[in-house]
């Protein structure tokens, strides 16, 4: 039996499944959720902790988001983001290092990336991964 790969819930799904709970990206995500497919990396945490509200608030969400995998660094990881940001950069592409992260971890992992943000239909010009949205 083949397993589904894991889903990568960028920032701008996980701002709409807090706020919206309703959109079609934020109902994607529950039902990835309730699969125990979805995982984090540590920019996207630090991302997501930092807009709580109140320090109750950021403690209920650091627990709560603690039960979910955290994808690590990989040996290379740092040079991936710097040659692929420099090969866009070649194709006129401008990206952020923050999205570069998130889609290079998709791409060697093998998950999929569940995101809003349209920046990564560029990113995927040089980093293969797959981008539901």
């Amino acid at each position: 039996m083949k397993t589904s790969p894991l889903v990568i819930a960028d920032t701008s799904t996980w701002i709409d499944f807090f706020r919206f709970g309703k959109s079609s990206s934020a109902q994607k995500l529950m039902e990835y959720l309730e699969q125990d497919r979805v995982c984090l990396t540590h920019v996207i945490q630090a991302e997501i902790l930092s807009g709580a509200r109140t320090e109750v608030e950021y403690e209920r969400l650091k627990n709560w988001l603690s039960a979910l995998p955290i994808l690590e660094d990989f040996p290379g990881f740092w040079d991936r983001i710097a040659r692929s940001r420099f090969q866009l950069a070649r194709k006129g592409i401008q990206t952020s290092i923050t999205d570069l992260m998130i889609a290079v971890s998709a791409s060697h992992y093998g998950c999929r990336l569940l995101s809003l943000d349209k920046e990564f239909r560029q990113i995927s010009a040089v980093v293969p991964f797959q981008l539901e949205q």
